[in-house]
């Protein structure tokens, strides 16, 4: 009876360990990410969560527990970068800006008038020679970048006159990012850099301290900018770009199926990405034109290139003696081969 009971118990036990394997425990991953978890249609950043988050519950029901942390719960983009380093956060979203404070070769990504589309950045953000440039932040800080994207380009704004080629920036006073190659941009231009936070902005320009700024079609209508500004120039100085990132030691302890299934999540919500940045762009600008009663210029193609010419060859040199030729140069050479 005793041999009976023991071999009841032993297959009782196999049984158990065999429904376990079956049925593993989900995978619990943290996406930290900046801005409000507004809506995917409203939000860029809640977009990529969102598809990634149900691209794997989709594919791969029961094996992931996702959680997502909008607003910055989990801290600024240097820490969620560093959560996703120490393996705290699995996927952060970080712009490129926090990544080249680790590596400051990164910001060839911020050359002004380096890009001229959304199509040729897009482009550059799946070039597996433009990727390798953050082979070194990669491996410093034990992360992999799962996808890049661009929220669009940064345009010119003004309420003195309109806008229609580099020499029409001269004297206006224009606030710029607390980045010195942004004040080397517009000193280039001929205009009067003003560096300032972004909170202080519209009060700024709403008591006539400074007379325009640069910025993406969103955030001209997300911070309201549009109601203290008149003018504005489709000029795209400037194509920002940022970044899904995850911690490679958890990515590599996934098994190969969910390895590949991660990669296809971050193909998808580049592929959404893009196309809400596309309707974005188009509604936001008609929107600016209509409800913000702003005067737009769109420049022809060759207004576009005199555009870009003035902005990096205004911050070529500043740029070399931060970065190296060298290095500047190979970057520049891989931008221009995907036009």
């Amino acid at each position: 009876m005793k041999k009976l009971l023991a071999l009841v118990l032993a297959l009782a036990l196999v049984l158990a360990v065999s429904l376990a394997a079956a049925d593993p425990k989900p995978i619990k991953v943290k996406i930290a990410y900046m801005p409000p978890e507004l809506t995917p249609e409203t939000c860029l950043e809640t977009n990529i969560a969102f598809t990634i988050r149900d691209y794997l519950n989709e594919h791969f029901p029961g094996r992931f527990d996702i959680q997502t942390y909008p607003s910055g719960q989990l801290g600024s983009f240097a820490e969620v970068y560093a959560g996703a380093s120490d393996g705290s956060i699995e996927i952060a979203h970080v712009n490129v800006a926090a990544m080249a404070t680790v590596d400051n070769s990164l910001n060839v990504w911020q050359i002004p008038g380096s890009v001229n589309s959304l199509a040729q950045i897009r482009a550059l953000l799946t070039n597996e020679q433009a990727l390798a440039t953050f082979d070194k932040v990669n491996k410093q800080t034990g992360t992999t970048i799962l996808m890049g994207y661009s929220a669009g380009a940064r345009h010119f704004t003004n309420n003195v006159r309109e806008i229609k080629t580099p020499a029409d920036m001269n004297g206006i006073v224009m606030r710029v990012m607390e980045n010195q190659l942004y004040v080397k941009m517009v000193e280039a231009l001929g205009g009067v850099a003003v560096p300032m936070n972004s909170a202080e902005m519209y009060t700024a320009l709403q008591n006539k301290v400074i007379e325009g700024q640069e910025n993406p079609i969103s955030s001209i209508i997300a911070d309201l900018t549009y109601q203290v500004q008149d003018y504005l120039v489709t000029d795209g100085h400037v194509y920002s770009v940022a970044f899904f990132v995850c911690n490679t030691a958890w990515f590599n302890s996934l098994e190969p199926e969910l390895q590949e299934g991660v990669k296809a999540a971050a193909q998808a919500a580049f592929e959404s990405s893009n196309a809400f940045v596309d309707r974005q762009e188009k509604e936001g600008l008609e929107f600016l034109r209509t409800e913000g009663n702003m005067t737009v210029y769109q420049p022809t193609e060759e207004e576009l290139a005199a555009w870009h010419k003035a902005c990096l060859d205004g911050t070529y040199d500043y740029v070399v003696n931060q970065i190296g030729k060298e290095t500047v140069d190979n970057f520049l050479a891989i931008v221009d081969s995907l036009k």
